[in-house]
């Protein structure tokens, strides 16, 4: 027998077993010394050659290739290794609040805790002790050699084995909680089942008897080294949304614990192994790229507004906005974590106001991380210069993290990557990390700037949830543009409020205009009952509810300014070049005006009649079907010309756009035509029309003008509707806003918003008496649509908060990236869509030319393209419709040559030829730098 380590005994009798007497030799982990306060006492911990040689990693399954088949690392060493990360994550990493709520139902307090947390992640790969050693034939042939007893091997998940084992175990002691046991059970990312038990009692009915006892042995050992005394924990029962961050946790501390860099095989268990592998646990911080968390500044947050905006925005915020005042106000009056609900319209500070709160909450909660999420990669892109500057107002050190499929593609976050250091003074000292940019790790860094989905899918039954759980635990989460997400998401949204309210994590939501059900739905959502929400306070407003709380309570703001816009109707056929007099007349002294389209076919129509009208150089273009390089170089453009910073803007001038322009461009214009949309997204539209002061305009257009077009009004009956426009929107909510806005000829901003919202989402009687019979049937065909889309939701959807075992979580299988077809199809509902790198023919084999940037370079095809045309690549990049999907899955390929290129392995190529269109099943497809991606009927 070899000896273990030392620990501290427990009581005589504790946390013992029927099994041999051991004993030990003098070898201390970090976990053992670091929490234990009185003195130490040698106890008996030895271990048998057959546990010894049961291995835990082998060089067969390694990804490095310089690891040799035979090499390896045994079990008890990656147990030990484990042990040590996880105390490592508990001083250094791991939140207060989830500290707090762990260490509050254990009788030893925080030094309880951190033992806890070390012991459940050195069990973790217990059942590795099994028939599942004969996964390494040459290994096996070693163990067999030592006395471990292999019978036919019965192919049960370890994972389940270690769960069962340690239920076993634990049972002996007088436990009957089953946490534990799904907590190590869960470290592949998916929870037992209801029936785990009777399910691996009957997986193992023919496993050898010895395995038991080499399981016990090992359990006994590490117990005993981490000064654990199981009897002391029988009475645990942590609640279920703190036992999924905890097996977060674990997940997380093997995944470091398996890190070669950081833990090299190291064949037979050295008598001194738990004392080198404490010393290289500092090397976590190394392998994470983790600089430090966020430190939220506690002094400031009790500043008034006046000296905290002044103090973090410096150049942009000398007197804050009223709605920026009572966002900080009552996030300083709230008493610890909760639900904030800022309603205020576009360009009133939404933003910088939530930024501040969240720093106060995060002082308030002792959180140390941030997570902004927003509807797109565009938005995302946006806003994450914009936390960057936050940031180095702050002069923190940290890490962050863009959260999207193409993060890697934004500059200023591909700048941090590749330096892979902290960047310098002016930058804040922030930095990026790639060990913490990869899939499901992302929401780990201290701060994140990404779209929805990274939100939503902690969630839904997805692969490790519970490492997306211990994510957000400890942050202050502030979601944009809430109001934005449809019946499916919004039911996700929901479910996930409702998981952060039982973790304590303060959630900002941030929305220009929301109606008063959705504001209730949510608030009831966090609070997990439904609960009293006022809906009389005037636009802008507040709403709050702080967790455990019976009722939320509303603050009303000023406006910063109050204007009238005008409205009009402009009736149209489907033919979009008749807009053409109406924009001639508007632009008549000149000046600049947005025309949005629903629908890409129409925006390119529109454009094409205008060009001809005004002239290409008077026109501009925006819609989604652009491959990345042109739709990034049109979106800087838009920007550069009607942005901010840009005084003396092109007179005249047209921009034709699609949804694009709603919410990731901040852009300026002196009118809008677009087509009926629901009235939240006109009023959004309408955002981009007098957004900044300071501007020279027209006289006849010294007013905001809203010209609402894309329908044709009819003597009885609501308007008809151009077939796209239904498609994306339904026609229910289109007529209830076209009634609503009918008779109008002007709208008073900002007071008149939540009338409108109401009047169009609520569900009194409105429109003339022609109207009733349709909207009854559109009504109806709306509450059908969405209802489908909530079943949909609730199909994928975690249990509630308050069930009663982690083993009620599910799984639907796996999900890696946000632009994953799988990931798309969890959280968000619709047709399947394709990305594809848009190349065309060359004329010559084996090479293409981009169809944006300089077509004179040429792609290989048929070997790995030079690293100076990996981004040309890329920039070709472009997701197509859903009518071109089915087909192009069948066309579009990977270059065998391109497969050994990290960048491009999954990169598909769909190949226009030299000439002409691409037949693509029943379509032709072209691409040219003007219109775009265009589809035709072949």
């Amino acid at each position: 027998m070899r000896g273990f380590g030392s620990v501290r005994c427990p009581p005589e009798g504790a946390g013992r077993f029927p099994g041999p007497r051991l004993a030990s030799i003098a070898l201390l982990s970090v976990g053992a010394c670091r929490t234990v306060a009185a003195p130490l006492r040698r106890c008996v911990v030895e271990l048998t050659a057959a546990a010894l040689a049961v291995w835990g990693k082998t060089g067969e399954a390694s990804r490095d290739a310089a690891v040799a088949a035979d090499e390896w690392h045994p079990l008890v060493a990656h147990l030990v290794d484990a042990a040590n990360v996880a105390a490592w994550l508990w001083d250094h990493w791991l939140p207060k609040p989830l500290k707090d709520q762990v260490a509050a139902h254990l009788p030893g307090g925080a030094e309880d805790g951190r033992r806890l947390m070390s012991w459940l992640a050195a069990l973790h790969d217990l059942g590795k002790a099994s028939d599942f050693q004969s996964k390494s034939p040459f290994h096996a042939r070693r163990g067999r050699e030592a006395g471990l007893p292999f019978a036919e091997r019965t192919k049960t998940p370890h994972s389940l084995v270690s769960a069962y084992a340690l239920h076993g175990l634990l049972s002996e002691a007088g436990w009957s909680a089953e946490w534990p046991s799904l907590v190590i059970g869960g470290h592949h990312g998916v929870f037992p089942g209801p029936r785990w038990r009777a399910t691996a009692k009957r997986a193992l009915v023919y496993e050898h008897p010895g395995w038991a006892k080499v399981r016990r042995e090992i359990f006994q050992a590490v117990t005993g080294h981490l000064g654990v005394d199981v009897r002391e924990w029988r009475q645990v029962n942590l609640p279920v949304p703190v036992a999924c961050a905890v097996a977060g946790a674990v997940i997380l501390a093997d995944w470091l614990a398996s890190t070669e860099s950081l833990y090299a095989y190291e064949g037979a268990f050295p008598d001194d192994y738990p004392q080198r592998s404490a010393a290289r646990v500092h090397g976590v911080r190394e392998v994470m790229g983790l600089r430090d968390v966020w430190r939220p500044d506690a002094e400031l947050a009790s500043k008034a507004p006046s000296e905290f905006y002044p103090t973090r925005w410096p150049r942009r915020i000398n007197d804050p906005r009223d709605v920026q005042r009572r966002v900080l106000e009552t996030a300083q009056g709230a008493d610890g974590p909760g639900l904030m609900i800022v309603e205020a319209p576009m360009g009133d500070g939404k933003t910088e106001a939530a930024l501040a709160a969240a720093e106060v909450l995060a002082a308030k909660t002792g959180a140390d991380g941030i997570l902004v999420a927003l509807p797109t990669q565009a938005t995302a892109n946006q806003m994450f210069g914009r936390v960057s500057d936050w940031l180095k107002a702050q002069g923190g050190r940290t890490t962050v993290v863009l959260a999207h499929g193409k993060a890697d593609r934004q500059d200023d976050y591909r700048t941090l990557l590749l330096r892979s250091v902290g960047v310098d003074e002016c930058d804040g000292g922030i930095t990026a990390s790639r060990w913490l940019s990869g899939g499901k790790k992302r929401l780990l860094a201290p701060v994140v700037v990404g779209t929805i989905d990274q939100v939503l899918l902690a969630g839904v039954a997805v692969r490790h949830v519970a490492l997306r759980h211990l994510g957000l635990t400890g942050k202050v989460l502030v979601i944009d543009e809430v109001h934005a997400y449809d019946a499916y998401m919004s039911t996700i949204l929901r479910r996930v409020l409702a998981w952060l309210g039982a973790l304590g994590v303060p959630v900002i939501l941030l929305s220009a205009t929301l109606p008063s059900r959705s504001r209730a739905e949510l608030v009831s959502a966090y609070a997990r009952r439904e609960v009293p929400v006022p809906d009389d306070a005037e636009y802008p407003q507040v709403t709050w509810i702080g967790a455990g709380q019976r009722s939320a309570q509303a603050a009303e703001a000023k406006a910063s300014k109050a204007d009238v816009a005008s409205v009009r109707f402009h009736d149209e056929s489907e033919d979009p070049a008749g807009i053409v007099p109406l924009v001639r007349e508007l632009l008549s002294e000149g000046g600049c005006a947005l025309v949005i389209r629903n629908t890409v076919g129409r925006a390119q129509r529109t454009y094409d009649a205008l060009a001809a009208a005004f002239g290409s150089d008077a026109v501009t273009l925006a819609h989604a079907r652009f491959t990345m390089a042109d739709r990034r170089a049109r979106e800087q453009s838009l920007v550069d010309q009607f942005g901010p910073e840009q005084k003396a803007r092109p007179s005249p001038h047209v921009v034709v756009a699609t949804q694009v322009a709603e919410q990731s461009l901040d852009v300026d214009f002196d009118v809008l035509v677009s087509d009926l949309a629901p009235v939240d997204l006109l009023l959004q539209r309408l955002g981009r029309v007098h957004r900044h002061e300071d501007r020279a305009r027209p006289e006849r257009l010294r007013r905001p003008q809203l010209v609402v077009a894309g329908c044709r009004r009819l003597p009885d009956g609501p308007p008809r509707l151009p077939a796209g426009s239904v498609l994306v929107y339904g026609e229910h909510l289109l007529w209830r806003t076209a009634a609503a806005l009918d008779g109008k000829a002007e709208i008073e901003l900002p007071r008149a918003i939540p009338k409108l919202i109401e009047a169009v989402y609520g569900t009194e009687r409105i429109g003339p008496d022609s109207w009733q019979r349709d909207l009854l049937r559109a009504a109806d065909d709306e509450r059908a649509r969405r209802e489908s889309m909530e079943l949909a939701a609730r199909q994928i959807l975690l249990p509630e908060p308050d069930c009663p075992s982690l083993a009620r979580i599910g799984d639907i299988g796996e999900g890696h990236e946000e632009s994953d077809a799988q990931v798309q199809a969890t959280v968000r509902l619709g047709a399947r869509t394709i990305e594809v790198v848009l190349l065309r023919d060359s004329g010559r084999p084996g090479r293409a030319r981009p169809v944006s940037g300089d077509e004179r370079q040429e792609i290989p095809l048929d070997e790995a393209p030079p690293r100076k045309l990996i981004d040309v690549i890329l920039d070709q990049a472009i997701r197509l419709p859903q009518q071109l999907t089915e087909a192009a899955s069948q066309t579009a390929y990977t270059p065998p040559a391109w497969r050994r290129t990290p960048w491009l392995s999954d990169a598909r190529v769909l190949l226009l030829p030299a000439d002409g269109p691409l037949r693509l099943g029943g379509r032709l497809v072209t691409y040219g730098p003007a219109l775009g991606l265009e589809d035709t009927r072949a």
